[in-house]
């Protein structure tokens, strides 16, 4: 492990605990949690590819991974142990704080590991857990896909809450959004509804 990989981990070592005490597992710097047989909550520590020796950056990945999205997904096939990147409903932290853009935390051998630690667990504590927690309603992750225009993506989390009133509105949206995948979402469409 490099020597900024090991402050990464250094830091990232309160966050673990408190998800642990949220009842996320863990396995390397990815988190999960099961709250149903069909909704699992991520949380990804992603350090930067530009990390060297004792100096580098990293930010925590979200996402909520819903099995009822994943099986209607067309092009993306349902996986067993999901990742942050394979899920539908998905957001970088920093986006979700005050700021709403995207944050990197950084260290190098002058940094204060143990307050990175407390500033990232505020994070995570402030506005992490509590998008993970709203986002696990499928209600709630369609009203996400729509406000982020992924009308396509919206149209089978209504399909998936049969809604098929909204489904055909978000397909409509999806095709006047974007002409040139008319010919996936009228497949999609063929396929899923009779």
């Amino acid at each position: 492990m490099s020597a900024i990989r090991e402050q990464i981990a250094d830091v990232v070592a309160p966050l673990a605990s408190a998800l642990k005490a949220a009842g996320f597992r863990k396995n390397g710097l990815n988190f999960r949690q099961e709250v149903s047989p069909g909704v699992i909550r991520l949380v990804d520590v992603q350090c930067s590819q530009w990390n060297r020796g004792n100096e580098g950056s990293f930010t925590i990945n979200l996402g909520v991974y819903h099995r009822a999205l994943a099986k209607l997904h067309d092009t993306s096939p349902v996986v067993d142990v999901p990742l942050v990147k394979h899920c539908v409903v998905r957001e970088r932290i920093g986006k979700l704080m005050p700021e709403a853009k995207d944050h990197w935390w950084t260290a190098d051998k002058a940094t204060d590991l143990a307050a990175l630690g407390i500033d990232v667990v505020g994070a995570w504590s402030t506005y992490g857990r509590p998008w993970l927690d709203a986002k696990s309603s499928l209600v709630e992750a369609r009203q996400f896909l729509i406000e982020r225009n992924l009308y396509f993506l919206a149209a089978l989390a209504s399909h998936a809450l049969n809604d098929p009133g909204e489904t055909e509105r978000c397909l409509a949206r999806a095709n006047e959004d974007a002409p040139t995948f008319t010919d996936r979402i009228e497949a999609w469409r063929r396929a899923h509804l009779k």
